[in-house]
């Protein structure tokens, strides 16, 4: 079994969310042998992954998303949410502490596709998102 939260609703938003996504992670990961993929779009998902028990770190995957590196076409399209290059810095410093990580490239907007996927290629550690898919 596989538990993604909210589809709608970012769960590390804001603090408060932070918390209550964190304590209901940690009692689905004790209480079953489910894993987790929580998606976001704040660096406060890192909160999420330090209030994970260690033992738990391989079945919940963080993902991280962004559809632009541009800090004003992000603003355009997603404003107030936070700057790529914090959810870029979150994602490395995920993947550094050893959690399973999944960067999400969405929504991929109409751009130079070659420039951007070069620069997505530069800025995105994908061979060390280790958190590629669902254990089965």
């Amino acid at each position: 079994m596989v538990v993604f939260p909210s589809p709608m609703v970012d769960v590390a938003v804001t603090l408060p969310l932070v918390r209550e996504s964190a304590a209901s992670a940690k009692e689905v990961l004790i209480a079953t042998n489910w894993d987790i993929r929580c998606l976001s779009k704040s660096p406060l998902i890192k909160d999420i992954a330090r209030r994970t028990p260690s033992d738990c770190k391989p079945c919940a995957i963080r993902w991280l998303s962004t559809g632009t590196f541009d800090a004003q076409v992000d603003n355009a399209i997603e404003p107030g949410a936070p700057h790529p290059n914090k959810r870029l810095a979150a994602l490395k410093d995920l993947q550094q502490s050893g959690h399973p990580t999944f960067p999400m490239i969405y929504p991929i907007l109409q751009q130079g596709m070659t420039f951007f996927a070069q620069l997505a290629c530069q800025l995105v550690d994908f061979a060390d998102a280790n958190g590629s898919g669902p254990r089965f």
